[in-house]
């Protein structure tokens, strides 16, 4: 026992500095929303509260080494907003939405774990905290992945996203069970994306255990006017 304690005080005083020297930013948001609906109670939902924590730090070879953890929380279900209870009761109220590490330079950036899907550049149409999105089939992140992403050039990159286990079981496909690919370019006040996803397990949105989506996402912003 008294070596397992000797032994952890010895980690934890080699990662204090390597703590210390990382440039971290704890973040986080609360968003409510109070709910009128005809013949039902006036509603006070959560919409997409989070917590996270973010950092980077500047490598001996002149990379970047870069991670993210990000949960969202919820609370949002009938038990979570009676009153009767001092407590929350509902269940999943905290959820992983970033779970990611990687590193950037010259060469661009590679990321591997659980990361924004490069698949949601397209939406630009989506404004309004997904409300308007429900068109939507493609996820919002993506997880036991490993993406890579062009440097910039001209306002213009690419990337391509491996997804390994999509849904959990390793045993129904082999290798890889799906991709994206994304490029996208801006060009004044005009943004175009397009992206491509093969998927081969049960997509989010439906039931099909094969899913190919494409998608093209234009905007316009300039002067204060927003059109997408």
């Amino acid at each position: 026992m008294k070596k397992s304690i000797i032994a952890l005080a010895v980690a934890g005083a080699m990662t204090a500095p390597i703590v210390a020297q990382a440039d971290a930013t704890i973040y986080g948001r609360v968003h409510e929303r109070v709910v009128f609906q005809e013949d039902q109670d006036m509603n006070v939902q959560n919409a997409e509260a989070r917590f996270g924590v973010k950092g980077s730090s500047e490598l001996d070879s002149g990379l970047t080494a870069f991670y993210q953890i990000e949960m969202a929380l919820r609370g949002d279900s009938s038990d979570d907003r009676q009153s009767n209870s001092s407590r929350q009761s509902g269940t999943d109220v905290v959820q992983m939405r970033q779970l990611n590490a990687g590193v950037k330079g010259d060469f661009g950036t590679a990321i591997i774990g659980r990361f924004t899907n490069p698949y949601v550049d397209t939406y630009t149409g989506d404004i309004f905290e997904g409300e308007s999105g429900v068109y939507q089939l493609a996820p919002f992140r993506v997880g036991n992945s490993v993406g890579y992403t062009t440097p910039d050039f001209n306002g213009m990159s690419a990337s391509v996203s491996i997804i390994g286990e999509g849904e959990g079981v390793d045993t129904t496909y082999e290798d890889v069970d799906g991709y994206v690919v994304k490029a996208k370019g801006a060009f004044g006040p005009v943004s175009v994306a397009l992206a491509y996803m093969d998927t081969e397990y049960t997509n989010v949105a439906a039931t099909a255990d094969e899913a190919e989506l494409s998608s093209i996402g234009v905007a316009y912003n300039a002067n204060g006017l927003y059109v997408g």
